[in-house]
């Protein structure tokens, strides 16, 4: 995110709100990033969305909101996630 010209802070650990990475863009916009590392044949599931989802606009601020994997996520996960926005 550094690399693509917004600062980045890495917030993770225990009482994140499910917010790993709070990015600001050059428009001031927050980015909340919830960051899934998962081992060999477990699956993202949509969950984590949901958390992310609930807590990015409320607790941070951020307009966007987004989840990154190593891994894949479920089929309904995958449905969900690219149809909805934060508010």
């Amino acid at each position: 995110m550094e690399r693509d010209g917004l600062k980045a802070e890495v917030i993770g650990g225990r009482g994140d709100q499910a917010v790993d990475v709070l990015a600001v863009d050059a428009a001031g916009q927050a980015i909340a990033v919830q960051c899934k590392h998962t081992t060999r044949g477990r699956k993202v599931d949509s969950r984590v969305l949901y958390q992310i989802n609930g807590t990015a606009d409320a607790v941070y601020k951020a307009r966007e909101s987004m989840v990154v994997t190593n891994g894949s996520f479920t089929r309904d996960a995958a449905e969900w996630g690219p149809n909805t926005a934060s508010s």
